[in-house]
């Protein structure tokens, strides 16, 4: 680089400058941090100063408050004042002390002894309610704000008590110019100030103390070294003058010259440094300036084919909207409160038949093909869901053409972009969905009109055949009791029991069909269980007499006997389940035994077993018994459809019930049912039932079953609840049968037991059982009784 070139100049100007500045900076900074720390040291020393003043004070007062507290150690009476006079006296006599006041325990003025004349018996003023007997009383010293006392003279007064019992009160008046003594020799650097705890001045020493008046206020100052005086809450403060401490001015200038060559050092290697650092960068902001502009080129061209395919993914996505069977679009409200549509999708014309650029440019042009009907409901629809910025969705109907299309409206929901509210939607053209849907509809109506239409033929069919098969088998009926020959008897008997077979199918065809149509309703009347069970044992006692098997029934005591319901279909359940148990059994027996689940006042839900000894039902065609119409194989040998089945369990389930089957091949069936009844009160509850044990089927011994509570056999499918105790469960629902407070405890008791076997229903079982709602709680045993291991699913 040349001297005289520009660069050259220009760098050494701005070396000199930079110079010149940094010295007298430099110069500045030396004086400044100088005068800091030398006033930095005196004020720390004046507030030792102030600090040792302040604990003066407080080292006072804690004398005077020690010597108070040790005058009277005794409680003091009315009786005893005089031996405390001596005390008193003794306690006056400090320099500190200018009056003396002893209280009693209630408040009660007993001893004054002022400085100036002799001491003076008690006024009995009550001093009870002062803030100095309130304080002291407690064991707290009380100690007054600063006042001016008789001879205008600044005092506090000390209150305390003189036992632990707080049984006598000592109130005395102090000088505070003894608490001050000495403050007088830490003024000879500024005046000191002392000031109560609400910022007014009580003394002044500058240098000589001078106590002046109450209600002068502290000054504001500078620099001031503070201290407090904390049994007083008093502040004391030492004034600091502006100048003082200053550094001496040789100290400064040898400080300031010492920096200032350090500065002009200093500065003399950045200047060559940033002169041998220009030269350097005048080559290198050439090339930086080329490779400048070859990097904007390069950024130009990318810019532009960064356009080209922004352009072109937008035209793209534009296609596929278009193309779509929906017509998008973009609702924008500002933040001004203006509205409109920003953006609709070119489809609108095809959904909406209207234009997209009219849509965009009116937005009430949308409404433009809706049905006027529609669109007074649904318009306010949209405006309330516009207004609580929430997504919106509706239907309706537009008028295209003269076709009349289903259009679905929705908008997601709204977000903020750049300030302004913005629904993003689209209409959708779901005139084929609805039109399918239409078609379906009418199927199903065609399809419930055929059920009925085919319900009605079975009924009418059923009837035209009973007739004539009633007529055969009152025919043959009678025939067998005429005397014939051994081979027509054989052959009459054959016809007699095909034609009463053929009767009993008809007699579930038409239930099956009155079931399927809705049209069976079943009865609520009065009758009495045990005449149900006389008629199941007389219809199916001589066939079981005919293969010589055992027919038990077994009704427990505490069952209700006076029942409310349709005994009808009972029987016809009993009747087609036990007929079932005898036909698939070829020895041994056949057992009907009547449970009680629960009852309450106005109804019993009540279970029903029958048991044989049989062939059994395979796990297949168990799992599938209630559903299909045939056992196959299985109940094609034994005669009947399955039908009879089928109709008990739509019985059953009418009657608040469930019926399940366990069964074992070679083993035996056990079917089980429940069924919810009304209790009829004014009925009388008879004996138990007889047992029917014999091959005739006529009563025999009574006998009832060794366990009234015998537990039922588990469920027939694998997702049956966990197990539980019989004898768990009816002590449960014993105890919500009848109100009982040990509910909750049974609860708690087998609560992991329960909860085993109920899932999540035994939280509201426990609530219930808490609020003490038994009914609720014994309905919700009522719907998972069936699950448990002593009964069957549903």
């Amino acid at each position: 680089m040349k001297p005289r070139s520009t660069l050259f100049r220009k760098h050494l100007i701005n070396f000199v400058v930079l110079a010149g500045f940094l010295l007298l900076a430099s110069g500045t900074i030396s004086l400044y941090f100088s005068w800091q720390d030398s006033r930095d040291a005196f004020l720390e020393l004046q507030r030792m100063r102030a600090e040792a003043a302040a604990d003066g004070i407080a080292q006072r007062l804690s004398g005077i408050v020690s010597q108070i507290g040790a005058s009277a150690p005794s409680p003091a009476t009315a009786n005893d004042v005089a031996s405390r006079t001596h005390d008193i006296g003794l306690l006056r006599q400090l320099p500190a002390i200018s009056d003396v006041l002893l209280l009693d325990r209630e408040g009660r003025e007993l001893l004054r002894m002022p400085r100036a004349g002799s001491e003076t018996a008690g006024s009995k003023t009550d001093y009870s309610r002062s803030a100095a007997f309130q304080q002291a009383r407690v064991g707290q010293p009380y100690f007054s704000p600063v006042y001016l006392g008789a001879d205008n003279e600044p005092r506090i007064t000390i209150a305390m008590a003189t036992a632990p019992e707080g049984t006598s009160i000592i109130v005395a008046e102090i000088d505070i110019r003894f608490l001050l003594d000495g403050l007088g020799r830490i003024a000879s650097d500024g005046p000191v100030y002392v000031a109560d705890a609400h910022g007014q001045v009580i003394a002044l020493a500058d240098p000589e103390l001078k106590l002046q008046k109450t209600g002068l206020a502290l000054p504001a100052m500078d620099a001031d070294a503070q201290a407090m005086v904390a049994p007083l809450g008093w502040k004391v403060a030492i004034a600091i003058p502006s100048g003082a401490a200053l550094v001496p001015l040789p100290v400064l200038a040898a400080r300031s010259a010492a920096l200032m060559l350090i500065g002009l050092l200093a500065m003399a290697a950045a200047g060559i440094a940033m002169i041998r650092r220009a030269a350097r960068q005048v080559s290198v902001l050439q090339e930086e300036q080329e490779q400048a502009v070859r990097r904007a080129a390069t950024h130009a061209q990318a810019a532009q084919e960064e356009r080209q395919t922004a352009e072109q993914a937008h035209k793209r996505l534009l296609d596929m909207i278009d193309a779509l069977p929906l017509a998008v679009y973009q609702f924008r409200e500002t933040a001004d409160g203006s509205s409109g549509f920003s953006f609709v999708g070119k489809s609108a014309r095809e959904v909406l038949g209207v234009d997209a650029a009219e849509i965009v440019a009116d937005q009430q042009a949308r409404w433009r093909t809706t049905l006027p009907e529609d669109r007074a409901v649904i318009e306010p629809v949209l405006q309330s869901a516009r207004a609580a910025r929430q997504p919106a969705e509706a239907y309706q109907r537009v008028q295209i053409g003269g076709a009349t299309r289903w259009i679905r409206a929705c908008a997601a929901a709204p977000r903020l972009v750049d300030g302004d509210w913005v629904w993003n939607g689209c209409w959708l053209d779901e005139t084929s969905a609805r039109r399918r849907e239409e078609e379906m509809q009418r199927g199903r109506d065609d399809a419930e009109n055929l059920a009925r239409a085919r319900s009605a033929f079975l009924c009418n069919i059923s009837q035209e055949i009973r007739a004539p098969l009633d007529a055969i088998i009152g025919l043959s009926q009678r025939a067998l009791k005429d005397d014939l020959a051994a081979p027509q008897v054989d052959r009459i008997s054959n016809i007699h029991q095909a034609a009463t077979g053929l009767a009993g199918v008809l007699s579930n065809i038409l239930d099956f069909a009155r079931i399927d149509a809705g049209k069976l309703v079943l009865a609520f009347d009065r009758f009495r269980l045990d005449h149900v069970i006389d008629k199941v044992a007389a219809a199916t006692g001589p066939a079981a007499a005919g293969k010589g098997l055992a027919l038990t029934f077994s009704v427990p005591q505490n069952i209700p006997r006076a029942l409310c319901g349709d005994p009808l279909r009972l029987e016809q359940i009993l009747v087609n389940l036990a007929d079932n148990a005898v036909r698939f059994t070829e020895r041994g027996e056949v057992a009907v035994r009547v449970e009680r689940v629960y009852s309450t006042d106005n109804h019993v839900t009540l279970r029903f077993v029958v048991r044989d000894t049989g062939i059994g039902i395979p796990t297949g065609q168990r799992e599938r018994l209630f559903e299909i119409p045939l056992r196959e194989g299985h109940g094609q040998a034994h005669g009947g459809i399955g039908l009879g089945l089928i109709i008990c369990k739509r019985l059953v389930d009418m009657m608040g019930g469930a019926i399940a089957v366990e069964s074992r091949l070679g083993v035996g069936s056990t079917f089980c049912f429940t069924a919810r009844f009304g209790l009829d009160t004014t009925g009388a509850q008879p004996p138990a039932l007889p047992a029917y044990d014999d091959a005739s089927g006529r009563p025999g011994a009574t006998q009832e079953f060794a366990h009234a509570a015998v537990s039922c056999l588990a469920p027939a499918d694998s997702r049956a609840a966990g197990r539980i105790s019989k004898e768990t469960f009816q002590q449960l629902v014993g105890y919500l049968s009848s109100g009982d407070r040990f509910a909750l405890d049974c609860f708690a008791e087998h609560r992991d037991e329960l909860a085993s076997a109920l899932g999540r229903r035994v939280e509201h079982l426990e609530q219930a059982i808490g609020r003490s709602d038994f009914e609720t709680a014994l309905g919700l045993l009522d719907k998972v009784m069936t699950r448990l291991d002593f009964g069957f699913g549903r």
